[in-house]
C-alpha cells in the first residue's frame, strides 16, 4: 500500500492524508488478526509520520485526521496508542511555533474528539495542559481555543475553568478583540450573570467580577445583551440602583425618600459593597451605563418600561450627583443623565451647562466630553454654542467701534480672564470631530450657526496682525491659528449642508483671497524685516488654506 506521505506535490499529500484517515482502518477481512494487528499499526506509524510533516498544511489535515480516528475508533485503539496521539497534538503541535494554522487545526478538530463520551476521563488530564494557549500571538488560534472551551462546556468533558483559570479569562476578556471577547462572554454568561437565580445573585457576581477585573467586567456587560432577553438587562440595571441605594442608605447621609423609603435596600450585598469602594461604586455606575446603552433601541420600543426605568433612575440621580462626587463616579452619572429625557431631570440641566461655565482653559477632553454629549442628547447643543460665541467674541484681542457698538447691548464680562476663547475652540472641535455631535450641531438652523462663523472670522485680524507687527502673543497667535483652522472647517460642512447659500461660498473665497493678498506676500519676499515666526505662521495659514480648498 503506498503511503500518502510519500506524494512530492504538498496539496496531494494533504488530500491524500485526509482520505487515509477517513478510511482507516484498511484491512482485509480474509487476513489473519495478527495480519490485520500488523497492518494497523504500519497504518498507524504512517498518521504518526503525518503529524510531523515538514509543511503545514499536511500536519493540518493530519490533525484533522488523527482527531477523527480517535472520535471513531476511541475504543478500537490500544489505551498507549491514544495517549501518545493526544499527546502529540495537545503537547506538541498545539504548541507548534513554525505555524498558526496547525495550532488553529488542534483546538477546531480536537472538539471532534470530545463527540466521544469515552475521551473525557483521559481529555479531563491532559486539556489543562492548553492553558497558554488563550494568550496565543494569532487571534485565530485563540478564537479556536475558546470555541474548544465552549465545546468543553456544552459535552461537560471537564470544568473549563481548570482548563483555563478565570483570572486569564477575564484578563484575555478586557484586552482582546471583539471575536474573542463575545467569545468569552457566551463562556462566562451562566456564571456572572445566572438568570435561573434571583436578581441580587446577579448584582453579587457583578460586585465579584468588578472586584476580579473591572476592565473585563464592562467588555462583559457591554456584549451580554447578546445572550439574553433585554428585560434580564433592564432587571440588572435596577438591581445595581438598589444596590447603590442600599449603600447610601446605610451611611444615614440622605433625606431623599427615593431611597431612605425602600428597606429591602438594606438586604442588598449589605456585607459587601460600601461607599468607600470608590473604584467599586464607579463601576457600578459605568455598568448601568453600559447595560442602558446596549438595550436602549428595545426600552425605546416598549414606552412603559421605558418610561418606569426613567422615573426610577431619574429620582435618584440628583442624590447620586450628590454623594458620589468624585470625578471618575460624575463622569458615568452625566453619561447616564444623558440618557434620560431632559424633562426627567429638569435641575440638572443647568448643571451641566454651569460645569462646562466653569472649567479652566486647558482643561484635557474628559472633563467637558461627556458633558456637551449630554447636553446634545438633550436636544440644548444651541446652549453649548451661545457660550462658545460668547467667549469667542468677549476674549477677541482686536475689537473696531462698530464691533463695541454692537456688543453695547450684551452683558459684559466684569472680568476679562472670564473669556475663555481656548476651551471655546476645544468645544467647537470636539463638536465638529464627532459625527454625531457634528449632525446634532449642524441640525441648528443657518441663522443660529451664523454668529459662530462670524466670531470664528473676526480672528483673521489678530493673524494679520502678528504677521504684520509681531505685536500679539504667541499665545494669542495660536489661538488665532486654531480659530482660522476652525472657521474653515466649519464653512465647508455648511456650505455643504446648505449648498444653495451663497453668503458661505463667498466667505470661503473671502478668506481665500485674503490668504493671497495678506499671507502670500510674506513667502514671496520674504526680507531681513521678516521673522521667523512670520514666515512660520505664513507657511501654516497657507498649509490650512490648501486643505480648505
Amino acid at each position: 500500500m503506498e503511503t500518502p506521505g510519500g506524494a512530492a506535490n504538498v496539496e496531494v499529500r494533504a488530500n491524500a492524508t485526509l482520505l487515509f484517515t477517513e478510511a482507516f482502518p484498511v484491512h482485509d477481512p480474509g487476513l489473519s488478526s495478527e495480519k490485520v494487528d500488523e497492518l494497523v499499526q504500519r497504518q498507524l506509524d504512517t498518521l504518526f509520520a503525518l503529524l510531523e510533516d515538514p509543511r503545514p498544511l499536511v500536519r493540518s489535515s493530519a490533525v484533522l485526521g488523527a482527531c477523527s480516528v480517535l472520535a471513531r475508533c476511541w475504543e478500537l485503539l490500544p489505551s498507549t496508542v491514544i495517549t501518545d496521539l493526544l499527546k502529540k497534538l495537545l503537547l506538541q503541535l498545539a504548541t507548534d511555533t513554525s505555524s498558526p494554522d496547525v495550532r488553529c487545526a488542534v483546538f477546531m478538530c480536537v472538539s471532534v474528539i470530545l463527540d466521544n463520551s469515552m475521551s473525557h476521563p483521559l481529555m479531563e488530564k491532559l486539556l489543562p495542559a492548553l492553558k497558554t494557549s488563550l494568550h496565543d500571538t494569532s487571534e485565530k488560534v485563540r478564537v479556536a481555543f475558546v470555541d474548544l472551551l465552549l465545546k468543553i462546556k456544552a459535552v461537560r468533558a471537564a470544568k473549563f475553568w481548570k482548563v483555563c483559570s478565570m483570572e486569564h479569562l477575564l484578563a484575555r476578556l478586557e484586552l482582546d478583540s471583539p471575536s474573542v471577547s463575545k467569545r468569552i462572554v457566551n463562556l462566562l454568561f451562566n456564571s456572572f450573570l445566572p438568570v435561573s437565580q434571583p436578581e441580587e445573585v446577579w448584582c453579587e457576581r457583578c460586585v465579584t467580577m468588578i472586584q476580579m477585573n473591572p476592565g473585563a467586567a464592562r467588555k462583559f456587560y457591554c456584549y451580554a445583551y447578546m445572550y439574553t432577553a433585554p428585560t434580564n438587562i433592564v432587571k440588572l440595571m435596577l438591581m445595581i440602583r438598589k444596590c447603590l441605594n442600599a449603600c447610601i442608605q446605610r451611611t444615614g447621609d440622605t433625606a431623599d425618600e427615593s431611597i431612605t423609603s425602600n428597606k429591602e435596600n438594606m438586604s442588598v450585598l449589605e456585607d459587601v459593597l460600601s461607599l468607600k469602594d470608590t473604584a467599586v461604586m464607579a463601576s457600578l455606575l459605568e455598568i448601568v451605563v453600559i447595560l442602558w446603552r446596549s438595550v436602549q433601541k428595545s426600552l425605546e420600543r416598549n414606552q412603559e418600561a421605558f418610561q418606569y426605568t426613567t422615573a426610577k433612575f431619574a429620582s435618584v440621580l440628583p442624590e447620586y450627583l450628590r454623594v458620589f462626587q468624585e470625578e471618575r463616579c460624575s463622569a458615568p452619572l452625566i453619561r447616564l443623565a444623558s440618557l434620560l429625557p431632559a424633562s426627567a431631570v429638569p435641575a440638572l440641566r443647568g448643571k451641566v451647562m454651569a460645569q462646562l461655565r466653569h472649567l479652566n482653559a486647558g482643561s484635557t477632553m474628559t472633563l467637558y466630553s461627556q458633558p456637551i454629549e449630554c447636553v446634545c442628547s438633550w436636544g440644548q447643543i444651541s446652549h453649548v454654542l451661545e457660550l462658545v460665541v460668547e467667549w469667542l467674541t468677549e476674549a477677541e484681542p482686536i475689537n473696531t467701534s462698530e464691533q463695541s457698538k454692537s456688543d453695547s447691548r450684551r452683558v459684559q464680562f466684569d472680568d476679562p480672564s472670564e473669556a475663555k476663547p481656548d476651551l471655546a475652540l476645544d468645544y467647537l472641535e470636539y463638536l465638529l470631530t464627532r459625527p454625531r455631535m457634528r449632525d446634532c450641531l449642524l441640525g441648528l438652523s443657518l441663522d443660529q450657526l451664523t454668529p459662530l462663523h462670524s466670531a470664528l472670522s473676526a480672528w483673521k485680524a489678530v493673524l494679520y496682525s502678528s504677521l504684520s507687527e509681531c505685536a500679539v502673543s504667541a499665545t494669542v497667535t495660536e489661538t488665532a491659528l486654531r480659530a482660522f483652522i476652525l472657521h474653515a472647517r466649519l464653512t465647508i460642512h455648511l456650505q455643504h449642508r446648505y449648498p444653495e447659500g451663497q453668503d458661505l461660498l463667498r466667505s470661503l473665497q473671502h478668506s481665500m483671497d485674503w490668504v493671497e493678498k495678506r499671507v502670500l506676500p510674506f513667502l514671496a519676499t520674504p526680507g531681513d524685516d521678516i521673522s521667523e515666526q512670520q514666515l512660520t505662521l505664513s507657511k501654516q495659514i497657507v498649509e490650512v488654506s490648501d486643505g480648505a480648498e
